[in-house]
């Protein structure tokens, strides 16, 4: 396994890394296999990463301080759990204090570092209302495609299966193919690699996601669910397909609660639906839509749930129709690469930082929001807590609702 130093960001600390690496890799060091030299180096990767992303960007270890750690906690909190952002800050204190890496920190990081936390000390705030637009207006413009896309390769299918005559000459090969596609459930593999495409999967891909979902169709659904909904992403992740519409104008769901309690795991709720041209915009119209786009790969997976996808399997030892399966029926912990499409969606917090992208704050956002509707008024706000639970986790550590809080009866 080879490590190169030279190829991360920030080539004033390349040195003194190295030679951290060598005392911690190897036969000597701590890290002895390649799990977990692996683990030590993702880790170190990410936290350069991260401080090359920063405006000033600390170029050498001399520059660094404690509000970048900080900062650096803060980020990975946002996009996983408390205990995993702590470990990794762990990790990194255990590079920082290596020499001679050690050596050319300013003293206040060793105290930093010292401290002993079992979690960020206290919930994070939501996002601002520009953080909560930027986010939103990306997952619903990347929901927007996925829309245009899937609307197109179905209805491709349909004229085809009307009759060969009813396209035109240049659309015929490529229907015939989708139509094959949807009969069976099965992307085939191309014997040559088509023009524009990087590889065969590159070109499955972009086959099968013509009539289904794919991995990263995934994050931004989520995003905009959690925007609509105002719920957190553990139930979003556990939608049932089961549901009952109401005369068309809401839709009753039956809602997993993991954090209900004991004898508390379920919530029925109501969601409007809204009109046709207001989907992406209501809570019942885009679980409809959800329905509707997983509804072919639900077939062919068996599974309940409202989720159904189709990813390339050979990785996982499947093929044809176990190619399609419910993302979340194993683990609810796939991130679904939050950084990188927030990255690639060019997502900034308003200090000019890499926006990390959390459920949790999403959800916080929007009771914020709900909260300052109803003029901070805290019985009409809640709706799924009670007043107690709505103040304590979402209401309390945020800036813009801090005389919001709730008033002992005299």
């Amino acid at each position: 396994m080879t490590l190169r130093v030279d190829q991360l960001p920030l080539s004033g600390w390349h040195e003194p890394v190295a030679v951290m690496l060598a005392r911690h890799v190897g036969p000597a060091g701590s890290r002895r296999t390649r799990a977990s030299a692996a683990a030590l180096w993702f880790v170190l990767r990410r936290f350069l990463l991260f401080l090359d992303g920063l405006p000033r960007p600390p170029l050498t270890p001399e520059t660094l301080t404690v509000e970048h750690l900080e900062a650096f906690l803060r980020h990975r909190a946002g996009t996983r759990r408390d205990q995993h952002a702590v470990s990794e800050l762990r990790e990194v204190g255990r590079m920082l204090r290596t020499e001679p890496l050690a050596a050319q920190l300013a003293g206040e990081i060793g105290d930093y570092l010292s401290r002993r936390r079992s979690s960020v000390s206290a919930p994070l705030p939501g996002y601002s209302d520009a953080e909560l637009h930027r986010l939103v207006s990306a997952a619903r413009s990347d929901v927007v495609a996925i829309r245009r896309r899937v609307a197109t390769g179905w209805a491709l299918v349909e004229r085809y299966g009307r009759g060969v005559d009813t396209l035109p000459h240049r659309d015929r090969d490529h229907a015939r193919d989708l139509a094959e596609i949807a009969g069976t459930g099965v992307v085939p593999s191309p014997s040559t690699v088509p023009a524009g495409h990087r590889s065969a999967l590159s070109a499955r891909r972009a086959q099968a996601e013509q009539l289904y979902l794919t991995p990263r169709d995934v994050l931004p659904l989520l995003v905009l669910l959690a925007a609509v909904t105002g719920r957190n992403g553990e139930s979003l992740k556990e939608l049932p397909a089961q549901h009952r519409l109401l005369e068309d104008k809401a839709v009753e769901v039956r809602l997993t609660k993991r954090r209900g309690g004991p004898g508390d795991w379920g919530e029925t709720v109501t969601w409007e639906i809204g009109r046709p041209d207001r989907q992406l915009h209501t809570p019942g119209g885009l679980y409809l839509l959800l329905l509707e786009w997983t509804a072919a790969s639900r077939r062919l997976s068996g599974t309940s749930s409202a989720w159904s996808i189709w990813s390339n399997g050979y990785s996982r030892g499947t093929h044809g129709t176990g190619e399609h399966y419910d993302p979340f029926a194993t683990t609810l912990a796939h991130g679904f690469y939050a950084d990188r499409w927030a990255a690639g969606h060019g997502l900034l917090t308003d200090d000019g930082l890499p926006l990390p992208v959390s459920f949790n704050r999403i959800r916080t956002s929007i009771e914020v929001r709900r909260t300052k509707q109803m003029g901070g008024h805290l019985p009409s706000a809640a709706r799924a807590h009670t007043v107690p639970v709505l103040f304590a986790n979402y209401l309390r550590n945020d800036p813009t609702t801090i005389g919001c809080s709730p008033r002992r009866p005299r």
